[in-house]
């Protein structure tokens, strides 16, 4: 079998790959930095960019170290025309706490709290029956780059010993967070999450998602982004940096370049925009040029496979994010089978008209290997789509799979590769009526006009054996009555050649699909500012089956809307949480309306999550205003403390 490749550092917008082009003498080893620069190099590690050790390892002279140093911090001043550096004051007094607290950065609570600082509001579960030591880091974020607003940072205990460990939603489940006697007794994810969730809805909610509301126990189309929100979190440290610096050094013989991908040998990627009844649709696949497996006791060969699709604006803006995990697991033929024929692996997500950035990466937890790709795509209304493979099947009535329209999959290959003995497949979708030729490339050759059949309403299909076509590179090209044209390369290769078709895995979608389709094109719409869209799509699913997220989305448009009567309706019953998004909406509504018995009962709750000086103060002066003196002066003597023990 193939052995792991080389582990490459991967976050959810770029992956940096450093490459050092060193001269003929060499790295100079970390062997020949003395010891108090050792001890300077394991203090700053957690917030140390890779770039910067590898930079700082070659240089030579004492001289060149301090002026390092210097950079070092400067790089890291968020006001560099002061005396003080805030960011290196912080990061001392984050180092002291966790070294008393957490022993230090070896534990991820102790690297976690020197990431991300203090956390706003931590939740201890302990003594619970079945649940084992359990903490709930919430944070609110303060312009992090690519945080959300909200992150919940779960910890727990393994069994009841040892140290706290980062609990990770999709890797970890719920059934990590109770005792060993029970998981070995039962072991149903879904059951473990409902014991949770009658303990504590916070805790089920952080077991699901880092981002608060995301994620539903229930839901198997995931559009999570722990990993990504981990990943930012991970390389804050080198967001917060300007690494310029580095290359001002004498004692740096080399050259540093930072490349946003990697080699494309690696993966062969594919990304196909359709559209269907329930809109626009986004295909990608991954064929990997080699799957590293690794062998159990058993002779079973597996690998953890994460597949993680960005889509962001041409500004920037995230779009859609999802993940899909998966264990893979074959016998020793089914791996020969693949190490030979290769693993297709295909996708599908619906997607809002517009341009935007796509990323595909694909990373195995195994081996450690990954690959990513960046590619633009047009999501066009006016415009014709095409699709092509090499086979066709027939799929249930309702079902939903990549490459596909409804009642049939087509069965694609990245490299776009055909023998004289296939036939090529293709489907169109067209608002007006369309032609299709296959045309060779160059001069030589004729175009061959191929037969089409109308399968729906703006949809056609096509198959046209290749037993008579020359070989050679082609395009599918798509004429519809405008003139507007879309086209697919097409290589058709000699009949003496054998091609070996990967083997392949697609999810598919069932029962519910709309629902979960509606949910996702609603936040797609919201993140892409289209509120009136969002709105439209929140409201085609059923009002019984509207997750806490949803609700609460739905009540944020409503306030930038200026519908404050419906935010109230919508977040005021007992049923909806009362969590910190929830109640700054119902306040700054209930406000708005001039309701100010629901203003002080919404304030109070808030305390538990922010016991301010400043909403203090607020409550104080609602209080005056419904006349409630005594109850004012409580809490405007309450601000008072608060703001006498910050001192000066």
């Amino acid at each position: 079998m193939l052995k792991a490749g080389v582990l490459l550092f991967m976050n959810h917008k770029q992956i940096v790959i450093v490459l050092l082009f060193l001269s003929a003498h060499g790295v100079f080893c970390a062997d020949t930095i003395p010891k108090q620069w050792k001890n300077w190099l394991r203090d700053v590690a957690i917030i140390m960019a890779g770039v910067e050790k590898e930079a700082f390892k070659q240089l030579k002279t004492e001289e060149d170290r301090l002026a390092f140093l210097e950079q070092f911090w400067r790089a890291r001043d968020p006001d560099p025309s002061t005396p003080r550096n805030e960011y290196r004051e912080e990061f001392e007094r984050r180092m002291a706490y966790v070294g008393k607290k957490y022993r230090g950065v070896s534990t991820d609570q102790g690297r976690i709290y020197v990431l991300m600082g203090k956390p706003n509001e931590i939740t201890h579960y302990s003594g619970h029956q079945d649940l084992v030591e359990s903490e709930l880091w919430q944070y609110r974020n303060h312009g992090k780059p690519g945080l959300p607003p909200f992150i919940n940072i779960l910890f727990y205990q393994p069994g009841d010993t040892g140290d706290m460990q980062l609990y990770t939603p999709g890797l970890n489940s719920a059934l990590h967070l109770l005792s060993p006697t029970y998981s070995l007794q039962n072991g149903i994810t879904s059951q473990a999450y409902q014991i949770v969730s009658s303990i504590s809805g916070e805790l089920a909610d952080a077991s699901l998602s880092m981002v608060p509301g995301e994620s539903r126990s229930d839901s198997s189309f995931s559009i999570g982004s722990t990993g990504t929100v981990l990943s930012n979190i991970y390389t804050l440290p080198e967001k917060e940096a300007a690494l310029e610096y580095i290359n001002g050094f004498k004692g740096l013989k080399g050259t540093v370049k930072l490349s946003t991908s990697t080699q494309e040998i690696y993966c062969k990627p594919h990304i196909s925009i359709f559209h269907s009844e329930d809109g626009w649709f986004l295909n990608y696949a991954l064929l990997p040029d080699r799957l590293s497996l690794k062998e159990d006791r058993n002779g079973k060969w597996s690998a953890e496979i994460l597949l993680t699709l960005r889509v962001e604006s041409m500004d920037g803006t995230l779009i859609h994010q999802e993940e899909k995990q998966s264990i893979l697991s074959f016998d020793s033929q089914q791996a020969s089978r693949i190490e030979a024929r290769k693993l297709l692996l295909r996708e599908f997500t619906p997607l809002i008209p517009g341009h935007f950035q796509v990323t595909l990466a694909i990373h195995n937890q195994t081996s450690k290997e990954f690959f990513t790709h960046h590619q633009e795509v047009l999501v066009l209304e006016e415009e014709p789509l095409l699709m092509t493979g090499f086979r066709v099947v027939s799929l249930n009535k309702g079902v939903y799979t990549p490459y596909s329209l409804p009642g049939t999959m087509l069965i694609t290959d990245p490299r776009q590769i055909f023998s004289p003995s296939d036939t090529l497949y293709g489907f169109v979708w067209s608002k007006q009526p369309s032609q299709v030729v296959l045309v060779p490339k160059g001069l030589d050759g004729q175009e061959v006009s191929i037969v089409t059949e109308i399968v729906g309403p703006e949809f056609i299909s096509f198959s046209l054996p290749l037993k008579e076509i020359k070989d050679g590179t082609y395009h599918v090209v798509v004429t519809d009555g405008n003139g507007k044209q879309t086209k697919q390369p097409v290589h058709l290769l000699p009949a003496n050649i054998t091609i070996f078709r990967p083997l392949a895995r697609e999810q598919s979608v069932g029962n519910g699909a709309t629902q979960r389709f509606n949910l996702v094109l609603a936040q797609q719409y919201l993140r892409n500012g289209q509120l009136d869209l969002a709105l439209e799509r929140f409201s085609q699913v059923p009002q019984l089956e509207r997750s806490k997220s949803v609700i609460q989305q739905m009540a944020w448009i409503y306030s930038e809307k200026g519908n404050h009567e419906t935010v109230l309706d919508l977040l005021s019953p007992d049923s909806v949480e009362k969590n910190y998004p929830n109640l700054l909406m119902l306040v700054a509504s209930a406000i708005q309306l001039k309701r100010y018995p629901e203003v002080r009962t919404y304030l109070e709750q808030l305390r538990q999550y922010d016991d301010s000086s400043a909403l203090n103060r607020r409550l104080g002066a609602v209080c005056l205003i419904l006349g409630e003196k005594e109850k004012a002066a409580v809490y405007f003597k309450h601000a008072k403390t608060l703001e006498d023990s910050k001192g000066p």
